[in-house]
């Protein structure tokens, strides 16, 4: 049996606010799917993997490029986590509890827990290392010595064969483990607008319009739709709205990246909570725009 709860979080919080944007539940269908999953890089991949893994039939990922990857074939390809069995057979004293104290020390410290939830962030941390363990299982390699990035130990594994030449290894991985568990995967789809069963509040988000070939369908999902379409880094209008303090600066984001997905969020009362001290943001926005169509699928 499809459990919803796990895959309905995006999905809920979308349903929670007035749908004053999406079509009802008289909608004609095009296509019926139990799990819809936007975006083609690690969020999205692992994402429909797990559906997959935990009873959903029809999962059905779209992605917006002609190719698969998002800003995560562009990363560093560092996971960062502490209390792994790498870190344990290098040698490196780690721990959860070690490295949260360690996170929320320079969290404070550099006043970023203003508006964050840190159960949420306690709750990746506590997942990382068996989640860790579960990429290796779908067939990601990581490197055997950790690394010292930020914090008071050695915690970023480099997905192999290393830093950036790991990043395209990584998305080989989770597409082959995707199309192998039974993903349906399809590349040139661009997510328009979530489509939720009434414009009541609370009404939940049921399916969503898409666009294909400049035609567009209307996808149902009765086991829930997961947005995992990335930022807005090259969403010039959004970074002017949400950070102000970076219009203008060139980034090195995926050009796909203008946050489709959270404005088809925001078009039915979803709010969003935004942080103009984070560091995250500002990673996107370093050196000169760039979009490389990587050649690993």
């Amino acid at each position: 049996m499809l459990k919803r709860r796990t895959f309905l979080t995006v999905a809920s919080m979308t349903g929670l606010m007035p749908a004053a944007f999406a079509k009802n539940a008289d909608t004609q269908w095009n296509k019926t799917v139990d799990v819809l999953v936007f975006g083609g890089g690690m969020a999205g991949l692992t994402a429909a993997i797990s559906a997959k893994q935990n009873g959903a039939k029809n999962v059905l990922l779209l992605e917006k490029a002609a190719y698969l990857g998002g800003h995560s074939v562009m990363s560093g390809a560092g996971y960062y986590i502490g209390g792994t069995d790498k870190q344990k057979n290098a040698g490196i004293d780690d721990s959860l509890e070690i490295n949260w104290k360690d996170a929320v020390d320079r969290g404070v410290a550099a006043n970023r827990f203003i508006k964050r939830d840190t159960a949420v962030a306690r709750t990746v941390y506590e997942n990382g290392v068996e989640t860790m363990r579960w990429l290796e299982s779908l067939g990601v390699k990581f490197t055997d010595q950790p690394v010292q990035g930020i914090g008071n130990r050695k915690r970023v594994h480099y997905i192999a064969p290393g830093y950036k030449r790991g990043s395209p290894e990584l998305i080989k991985a989770l597409n082959q483990a995707a199309l192998k568990a039974g993903v349906v995967i399809q590349t040139n789809s661009k997510l328009v607008s979530l489509i939720t069963e009434s414009k009541e509040l609370g009404a939940p988000v049921i399916g969503a319009v898409v666009e294909e070939k400049g035609k567009t369908f209307n996808i149902r999902a009765t086991g829930g739709v997961i947005l995992a379409t990335g930022g807005f880094a090259n969403g010039p209008e959004m970074v002017k709205r949400y950070h102000p303090y970076l219009e203008g600066v060139p980034s090195l984001g995926s050009k796909m990246n203008v946050g489709d997905g959270i404005r088809a969020a925001t078009d039915i009362g979803a709010q969003m909570i935004v942080e103009t001290n984070g560091f995250g943001m500002n990673m996107l926005f370093v050196g000169r725009t760039r979009d490389s169509q990587w050649d690993c699928l």
